[in-house]
């Protein structure tokens, strides 16, 4: 498939995406979707996607078969592969895993539902962008001069993709009637014949948490401002009052939603003192004034990260990439001062800590770092 052919595909999809996005009455949006899922430029682009996703060639026949099987509002026999990761707060992650043809489904699934809720999500559910977004807008909330907030109440769901009851939420108009015939998301593993809770890992999950959440977050009293990425909420507000006022609404409202919501946690933080969300930690002094670094969890999940590669064998070059990568995420943060020093030595401390365990006598030199430069470095992480 030639890159002027996969534009071209590309270019009937984003077409059709917009017919969705501007669909006005239910008939016509029920058409726009028929037409979506049934166009080959879609199922092709979908395909695509999910090959490049999971790191596959990319060849037409490969693409064809994928998407001739691919459909959102049919059962699909792949098997959906479940991988449980360590956090590293404790506990355990579940992740599942998606074939191409449920992958290719999943991504055309999203885009239908994108197409419906179109303001929100892709102002806050969009995955990687969304999470920028958030902080943006919360950043300039700060950075206006005549803002008066002082308090904020950050929270996090538990289990949010799993508390979910699409037919539930179906049944009260939270979400669009079509969405509980996406039948590729059933699997015997977790959740049988009823959908009830979606996969972690779905591209589905965010447009679906937004069509959820948000109505709960723009019915908080008029004193707070509510922003959300997926399940990671903050509602800013000026007085401490208020701030306990809009943590009881939201345990309330949540509480009732359809499904199982209840909060991992809601806490109510000075903004002056500080506070962490989506990883960054945001500060302000003075009104008018935002100082954006990053939250001391992110650092120290670096480190361990950094550990358990330096164990498996990663060189300090590699370390080093991987740190710049990771800089990448936190585009927001101000890494002058201490914290740049710190992250720079990450590489040569998480190698240098392996090589002790392994029994290596002394540091020795490596990449041009002598002993003497990793003085300062006995009190990091091991």
């Amino acid at each position: 498939m030639t890159p002027a052919t996969l534009e071209a595909l590309r270019k009937r999809e984003r077409d059709l995406f917009r017919h969705m996005a501007g669909a006005g009455s239910k008939r016509k949006r029920k058409d726009a979707q028929e037409t979506y899922v049934k166009s080959s430029a879609v199922r092709k682009v979908a395909a695509v996607r999910a090959l490049s996703k999971l790191g596959l060639t990319i060849t037409e026949s490969n693409v064809l078969e994928i998407a001739e099987c691919a459909n959102p509002f049919s059962p699909c026999g792949e098997p959906i592969k479940v991988i449980k990761l360590p956090k590293p707060s404790g506990g355990v992650r579940t992740i599942h895993s998606f074939g191409p043809i449920r992958r290719a489904a999943d991504f055309m699934a999203a885009r239908m539902l994108r197409a419906c809720f179109a303001p929100h999500a892709d102002q806050y559910a969009a995955r990687g962008r969304g999470r920028h977004m958030a902080c943006e807008a919360i950043a300039r909330e700060f950075n206006n001069p005549k803002n008066e907030w002082r308090y904020a109440i950050i929270g996090d769901l538990k289990d949010a993709y799993g508390s979910i009851d699409l037919e539930q939420s179906c049944n009260a108009g939270r979400l669009p009637i079509p969405f509980k015939a996406f039948s590729y998301l059933s699997h015997p593993h977790s959740f049988g014949a009823k959908l009830a809770g979606i996969p972690q890992g779905a591209a589905v999950g965010s447009p679906v948490l937004a069509m959820i959440l948000h109505p709960v977050l723009d019915q908080m009293p008029h004193d707070g401002k509510p922003f959300n990425y997926e399940d990671d909420f903050a509602v800013l507000c000026g007085t401490e009052p208020a701030a306990a006022g809009i943590k009881q609404a939201l345990a309330d409202a949540l509480h009732a939603l359809p499904g199982c919501f209840a909060p991992k946690f809601l806490d109510v933080e000075d903004v002056r003192e500080g506070f962490d969300y989506l990883g960054y930690r945001f500060m302000t002094p003075e009104p008018g004034q935002v100082q954006i670094g990053i939250a001391s969890k992110s650092v120290q999940r670096l480190w361990e990260h950094a550990f358990e590669r330096a164990n498996a064998g990663a060189a300090v070059d590699d370390l080093r990439s991987y740190v710049e990568k990771w800089k990448t995420a936190f585009s927001l943060a101000d890494f002058d001062g201490p914290i740049s020093s710190e992250i720079s030595m990450v590489p040569m401390v998480a190698v240098n800590s392996h090589l002790r365990q392994e029994g290596t006598q002394g540091i020795p030199m490596i990449s041009g770092h002598s002993a003497g430069e990793l003085k300062g470095c006995e009190q990091l992480p091991e």
